[in-house]
């Protein structure tokens, strides 16, 4: 390793304690990968829905054979998912509104040496990407049928399902083979599909002590 290597190195690792003692910062390890989590970031180590995204994602891409998969992740809130998918060599692009959760997706992008086979942007839904310019879009978003206001925005998409329909609209376009939205049976499934039309099929499902959460492909 180079001596700027290892200055940057030891940057990163400076600036992750200072970060570590300011702020309650959540961290995990996932198999080889550590996820940070900073405060008021939606921590993806404390739903079923981001494990059942990972899954569903994996499993779905093994029974697809393709070659330069490109991926986009939109809400990529920690870099969860993005992180891990980029770490094993496909090509993702990692999309938030939250400029707090693009900032802890660079910082897991870089402690896990995948920064290189990625990128992240800044900007509310899909609109700035071309159509069919991803094989597969995945996205955790907010899918409780509650008000969306500011302390909330991560899990309520509306009373009806507005912010939702409208999310999962802008993406639709852009997916050449699918859509991967993990929703819950709390949602409110039959207007959503009524209006998109565009439902495939149930991935995988998993139980929570209130409801039912499956990822559906569209």
């Amino acid at each position: 390793m180079s001596i700027s290597k290892c200055i940057k190195a030891l940057l990163l690792s400076l600036i992750l304690m200072l970060v570590l003692l300011i702020h309650r910062v959540h961290y995990r390890r996932f198999r080889r990968f550590l996820i940070i989590v900073l405060p008021l970031v939606f921590n993806p180590f404390k739903s079923y829905s981001s494990y059942l995204l990972l899954l569903s994602l994996l499993k779905y891409m093994s029974s697809v054979k393709l070659k330069n998969v490109r991926i986009l992740d939109v809400g990529c809130g920690s870099g969860f998912l993005s992180v891990i998918v980029a770490g094993i060599g496909i090509y993702t692009v990692a999309l938030d509104i939250d400029e707090r959760s693009i900032a802890n997706t660079l910082i897991n992008a870089k402690i896990n040496d995948v920064y290189g086979s990625m990128d992240i942007v800044v900007s509310n839904g899909c609109m700035p990407f071309r159509e069919k310019s991803f094989d597969f879009v995945t996205t955790n978003p907010p899918y409780l049928p509650c008000p969306y206001i500011s302390c909330f925005k991560a899990l309520c998409c509306g009373v009806n399902s507005l912010i939702l329909y409208q999310l999962l609209y802008s993406c639709l376009s852009k997916a050449r083979k699918g859509v991967l939205v993990v929703l819950s049976s709390l949602t409110d499934l039959s207007t959503l599909f009524v209006k998109s039309m565009y439902l495939k099929s149930r991935v995988r499902c998993v139980n929570s002590p209130l409801d039912e959460i499956c990822c559906y492909e569209f």
